[in-house]
């Protein structure tokens, strides 16, 4: 689906039991905006552009708290395909485009989940491991 990771690779992110990507996410992940029920009244984007499975980030008030993150489009740990678009790609679904507008601070933005529990802290070489969202590189830092 839209070129993003296996979720159902297992990963041990701390000593103990393995957990599936697939928890990580959710752990990771506060919440999941899906439809238009999580548009407040402050989110000035079409309802119908929202969890459509493709990201109107940029200039747009789509990819804002408000608009719960476009729905979850902007995200590989939260974006869902839908009939009209497959997540990761432009509008036309003919284009990667990836995930570089992902803004949702609940969403672990860790390149190699692999690396989130492996008994090193990640902070040094990239920020992006050693954060609350992504449990502080597993329990790593």
């Amino acid at each position: 689906r839209g070129g993003r990771p296996d979720l159902s690779e297992s990963v041990n992110i701390m000593p103990g039991p393995q957990r599936t990507l697939a928890a990580l996410a959710v752990l990771a992940t506060a919440s999941l905006w899906r439809t238009a029920d999580a548009q407040n009244e402050n989110c000035t984007a079409s309802p119908a552009s929202l969890g459509d499975g493709y990201c109107d980030g940029g200039n747009t008030p789509h990819n804002t708290a408000d608009c719960g993150w476009d729905g979850g489009d902007c995200c590989a740990a939260t974006c869902e395909d839908s009939d009209d678009h497959l997540c990761g790609y432009n509008y036309n679904n003919t284009v990667v485009i990836g995930y570089n507008l992902c803004a949702d601070p609940t969403v672990c933005l860790a390149a190699d989940p692999t690396l989130l529990g492996n008994g090193y802290c990640d902070s040094s070489n990239n920020t992006a491991y050693n954060t609350e969202a992504c449990g502080w590189d597993g329990g790593d830092c």
